[in-house]
């Protein structure tokens, strides 16, 4: 299982199910569904996405589109990677605290984006490339995540693979694309897991639940809860 395998080959083998199943009869029902109901496109001007601060040997990474609720849009992902990256090529960063903006922490993908990969496999290359996940989860000690509000979906499983996650209390979690005809795909087949067990995180997945910070704190998926 994902959870004991090293963490580039479980995001590997995710990236791979999750492209399997974005061509599966499951996703374009609710890809059909959802382009029905919603005005897909997003017409919204975003300010820059990711906002860097460095005081010292700590770098502060702030997640800045409370227009879309810190979607992780392809900005977003791209941000976010540029700056965990950075962190892993820089020794003289040595924490690193990460927040974001507006009502709440991420919304997770941006939905108004599903639907618009053609080529999968190139689209799993790209994951491969470009998951801020991959470069996080190899200086995890460094990192403290701070959400509030809303951490669904891409919002938790990139954070579960940070050392320390603080959450309000205001706080709640879900992992809502299985509904959606797909798994985790921003690394919370991998994330998850280690810090729930595998049990816990099927249940979270399947069930589709909203987790509220105290529940999460008692799971182990946060470690505290502040206000």
């Amino acid at each position: 299982m994902t959870e004991t395998l090293p963490v580039a080959r479980g995001l590997s083998m995710e990236s791979l199910a999750y492209a399997t199943l974005q061509a599966g009869e499951e996703f374009a029902r609710w890809l059909a569904t959802y382009k029905q109901s919603k005005k897909v496109g997003n017409d919204v001007e975003l300010s820059d996405p990711v906002l860097l601060e460095r005081e010292g040997a700590l770098l502060r990474i702030t997640l800045n589109t409370p227009q879309n609720r810190n979607a992780l849009s392809v900005p977003m992902r791209d941000g976010l990677s540029e700056a965990f990256n950075m962190v892993a090529m820089d020794a003289s960063i040595e924490k690193v605290i990460v927040s974001g903006v507006g009502p709440c922490f991420s919304a997770g993908g941006d939905l108004t984006e599903f639907g618009e990969a053609t080529d999968l496999a190139e689209a799993h290359r790209i994951r491969q490339l470009r998951m801020p996940a991959q470069y996080l989860a190899p200086h995890a000690d460094k990192y403290t995540v701070t959400v509030h509000g809303a951490c669904i979906g891409a919002g938790i499983e990139m954070s579960a693979f940070a050392g320390r996650i603080y959450a309000t209390s205001d706080a709640f979690f879900q992992l809502p694309e299985v509904a959606m005809g797909l798994i985790p795909g921003a690394g919370g087949c991998v994330s998850i897991p280690r810090r729930i067990g595998r049990h816990k995180a099927n249940l979270l997945a399947i069930s589709g639940r909203k987790l509220s910070a105290q529940d999460a704190l008692s799971w182990g998926l946060i470690d505290e809860v502040v206000d």
